[in-house]
């Protein structure tokens, strides 16, 4: 999900930003059939960042019957020999037909990195940034079949298929990480606030709310995805740290964009408004890696 990245770079630059710190975002590259944009570089200090996407982290493979989704197969080479990895999951797995996720990047349409977070964020020329980050590309992750265990299927649970994906990722790690010197996170799931039932508002939805829920419990209780992470997790071999953010996220029903997201047609409270929620997030992720 795209928010930890555009939360975390003006978070970031404002912890090193320096005299002589120089900032630039690099034009994006293409690996694996996904794309990785460079976030920023920040000389005085060695350390860069990049946003993979990966919607499902299980591959997608075109082949003879169309698109395929592999639960059990995982290109990672692209995550290998990082610092810190922070994973994350779900948002797209219960979106079917057209609601897949299908992206299209060209001259006249900007990465939502660069509207949400270089425009508003750098210490330095927002026209110049902008420009550097334009490139022409086309990222598909619809799928038209699912493979389990070598069966070939036109679908199948999205749950139990999230399962799957989530135990396929786990053995990637146990298998591929050495985490002694990487350090391996997975973000919890982000919920989305449609149904008013959940808190006790009976058809309303995010729309027009103003304020958290009040008190330290959702009604609506866990996403069930929830515990498919936690059991993925919990069969490791390999230190991978949860950043548990479901609940603080599910009393947050005034944090989506709703009416007002711009790109998103209707009512949007699946994802979050910039400065919001994810901050939070990033902010849990800091104190952790100072832990």
């Amino acid at each position: 999900m795209r928010y930890r990245p555009s939360s975390s770079v003006p978070l970031l630059l404002t912890f090193a930003a320096s005299p002589h710190t120089t900032h630039h975002c690099p034009a994006f590259s293409i690996a694996c059939s996904r794309h990785v944009p460079a976030v920023p570089l920040v000389a005085d200090y060695g350390v860069s960042v990049a946003y993979y996407r990966s919607t499902y982290l299980v591959d997608i493979v075109q082949e003879s019957v169309g698109r395929v989704l592999k639960l059990d197969s995982i290109s990672g080479d692209a995550w290998l020999g990082a610092d810190v990895l922070v994973f994350n999951t779900w948002h797209w797995w219960t979106h079917t037909g057209r609601d897949q996720p299908y992206v299209l990047v060209d001259s006249t349409t900007l990465w939502p990195l660069a509207s949400s977070v270089c425009l508003s964020s750098f210490p330095f020329s927002a026209a110049s940034l902008v420009r550097q980050m334009i490139l022409p590309f086309r990222f598909h992750s619809r799928w038209d079949y699912v493979e389990d265990g070598g069966q070939v299927m036109k679908d199948m649970d999205r749950l139990t298929a999230f399962s799957k994906g989530m135990s396929t990722w786990a053995r990637w790690v146990d298998s591929n990480i050495d985490t002694s010197r990487t350090k391996v996170y997975f973000q919890g799931i982000s919920p989305t606030h449609y149904n008013g039932a959940e808190w006790g508002e009976g058809s309303r939805s995010c729309a027009q709310q103003t304020q958290p829920i009040a008190g330290s419990a959702y009604p609506g209780g866990p996403v069930p995805a929830q515990s498919a992470v936690r059991a993925a997790l919990g069969a490791m071999s390999k230190a991978v740290y949860l950043l548990d953010v479901t609940l603080l996220s599910q009393l947050r029903r005034d944090g989506h964009p709703s009416a007002y997201s711009g790109g998103h047609p209707g009512n949007d409270c699946s994802h979050w408004c910039l400065a919001g929620v994810p901050d939070t997030w990033n902010q849990i992720l800091y104190a952790s890696l100072l832990a």
